[in-house]
């Protein structure tokens, strides 16, 4: 696994950061993996589980999600990282539009109406 801690001694507070996944290919992930240590000047990786075995599960300054709801564990797991977080940035095709998870015709209109209903609440 890849060592994302940087020292921290001589340094000012950094903002922390979560990289988070849902339904997706993880093209994103990759991406952000590879350019991860330009992100570590400015900022503290709390959580990338695609990335590091140790993550810690409290609150961040910016988390970052690729991915689709397209499952209800999805959804829950959205609401999870958005009240354990300051901002939340969607990544890439799958997290703004759903991409090709969005086309499962069973699930569509349950899950526009909760998707709804979190960007409404949030």
């Amino acid at each position: 696994m890849l060592d994302l801690s940087f020292d921290l001694s001589h340094h000012k507070i950094l903002p922390t950061l979560a990289v988070e996944s849902l339904t997706g290919c993880a093209g994103e992930l990759l991406v952000i993996l590879e350019n991860v240590d330009k992100l570590l000047p400015y900022m503290v990786v709390k959580r990338f589980p695609f990335a590091q075995s140790s993550n810690d599960n409290g609150f961040c300054d910016i988390a970052l999600v690729e991915g689709s709801v397209s499952q209800k564990h999805d959804i829950e797991k959205l609401v999870q990282i958005r009240a354990n977080s300051r901002w939340l940035v969607a990544v890439g095709n799958c997290a703004i539009y759903g991409c090709v998870q969005k086309c499962n015709k069973a699930n569509v209109k349950a899950l526009d109406e909760k998707s709804l209903w979190f960007i409404s609440k949030y």
